[in-house]
């Protein structure tokens, strides 16, 4: 797997793979489940609340929860988990929602400044400045591997696949 680290990834890749890694992580939920959920049209932050119990199970993004439409309680609760996770402020975590990081990006930002050892706000401003999750990534000298989530069946999926093909390939 030496290459793996090396392999590019795309920004939808990232955000896919740092979501997966802060849910199985944070909620200790099923990789394989998170996997199955995305591929059945969920976002990220109606499966964080349905793992969390907040939402019931038939809530989806195509039920009308989405990044921009979720009710605050229910987008509370994921920054207040991506806090939790990250050890950080949840003032820090708003900001830099108000600085226009997406809240799914959110992890990601925090996930990236926690392994490259800086502040998160360090990764969004260059997030901010256009700069893609790979060249960011490089930036720092993370490589892809740090995403890996081990799973048993990602075969076919419309989400996943693609990076996990990646993976199997190096």
């Amino acid at each position: 797997r030496s290459q793996w680290d090396q392999a590019y990834l795309s920004d939808e890749d990232y955000v896919n793979l740092a979501n997966l890694k802060f849910m199985t992580d944070y909620y200790g939920y099923e990789p394989d489940r998170i996997i199955r959920l995305r591929s059945e049209g969920r976002d990220f932050l109606s499966i964080a609340n349905l793992v969390a119990g907040l939402v019931g199970a038939g809530s989806s993004s195509r039920y009308g929860y989405s990044d921009s439409s979720l009710g605050e309680d229910l987008l509370g609760s994921f920054l207040y988990a991506a806090a939790s996770q990250f050890n950080r402020p949840e003032d820090e975590i708003y900001l830099l929602r108000d600085r226009g990081i997406r809240e799914t990006e959110i992890p990601v930002v925090l996930y990236l400044s926690s392994r490259a050892g800086v502040a998160p706000m360090s990764i969004a401003e260059l997030r901010m400045r256009g700069l893609g999750w790979y060249d960011i990534s490089s930036r720092y000298g993370l490589g892809a591997d740090i995403f890996y989530v081990p799973v048993d069946n990602y075969y076919g999926d419309p989400v996943y696949g693609s990076a996990y093909d990646l993976y199997r390939r190096y």
